[in-house]
């Protein structure tokens, strides 16, 4: 029986040098074939069915959270996921920067439909206090699968910078 060899590579004749940089044609095509195979246009998606739906999937989408499978990521995305991705379109009015990734939100419990909360502000006197906690309300219980939200809004620990996520430290120039 004939052996055959499968290796795809050319192979390097005796004087020749290798570039560790080099990159191989044939697989920058493969490679691209796989990525095209997988990509789908926007357009090949049904719109989602209610209002309620855009808002969490647009939330999630923005918030890079969850895969996109029939026009519906509230089918798909688990229910934490989703009030994580609401959470990082809530922003205080007075900071470029989502209460998420701002480090607020210190605990989120989840039973039943039933939102926990429990989170801070950057100061105990902030004057945007009653607009993001209704915000933050709103927001969640816009999300089909929650009942109700409870939040409770504490000051120990007292926020700090070293709380904010590095893409908030970036985007505020703390990095």
């Amino acid at each position: 029986m004939e052996e055959k060899n499968i290796n795809t590579q050319p192979a390097l004749s005796a004087d020749a040098s290798v570039n560790p940089n080099a990159v191989n044609p044939a697989s920058v095509a493969s490679m691209q074939q796989q990525a095209a195979a997988r990509t789908s246009s926007v357009s090949d998606f049904p719109l989602a069915d209610s209002a309620v739906n855009a808002d969490a999937d647009t939330a999630a989408e923005s918030a890079g959270a969850g895969v996109k499978v029939d026009g519906n990521i509230n089918e798909f995305l688990p229910l934490e996921e989703k009030i994580v991705a609401m959470f990082r379109t809530i922003y205080d009015p007075e900071i470029p920067v989502n209460i998420y990734d701002l480090g607020m939100v210190y605990r989120i419990d989840v039973k039943e439909g039933v939102v926990d909360v429990q989170m801070t502000l950057t100061a105990p006197n902030c004057p945007a206090a009653d607009f993001i906690v209704e915000d933050v309300r709103q927001k969640l219980e816009s999300i089909a699968e929650v009942k109700a939200v409870n939040i409770d809004l504490v000051f120990d620990p007292a926020w700090d910078q070293s709380m904010m996520s590095d893409e908030a430290k970036l985007e505020l120039g703390f990095m």
